[in-house]
């Protein structure tokens, strides 16, 4: 190890005391941390957020899946009716099918109802 070089006294850097540059770091140190609060609260936040749409789409899928445990996959054959007709196309073939609404809802009773034409008057009276 060699000797260390002396500076002469002429070439010594001066420091100048600057009261903006001191206030600026001492805040910095707080503005720092509050911007780390910030980011890990918005982090937070995102993950609550992505954890509130996953609870709902699991519970959706729940009740879709209860639903169709209950309700049982419809039997395509036994809503058909034998008096279908088909139609062949050029680049088609499209089948029409009357259905009656009471057997696409099931058991469940969850259709709206039927449709009536505006000319037919319903008796309240009754």
């Amino acid at each position: 190890m060699g000797k260390k070089k002396r500076i002469p006294k002429n070439q010594k850097t001066k420091l100048v005391f600057d009261e903006k540059e001191r206030q600026d770091f001492l805040l910095g140190f707080q503005k720092r941390k509050a911007e780390r609060k910030a980011k890990i609260k918005e982090k937070m936040e995102r993950r609550l957020r992505a954890a509130r749409i996953k609870q709902r789409k699991e519970k959706r899928e729940a009740i879709k899946e209860m639903y169709l445990n209950r309700m049982g996959d419809p039997d395509l054959e036994k809503i058909l009716k034998e008096d279908a007709k088909t139609y062949d196309l050029d680049e088609q073939i499209v089948t029409v099918t009357p259905l009656d609404p009471s057997e696409i809802a099931g058991e469940l009773n969850l259709s709206m109802g039927t449709n009536r034409a505006l000319s037919e008057k319903v008796d309240e009276t009754s």
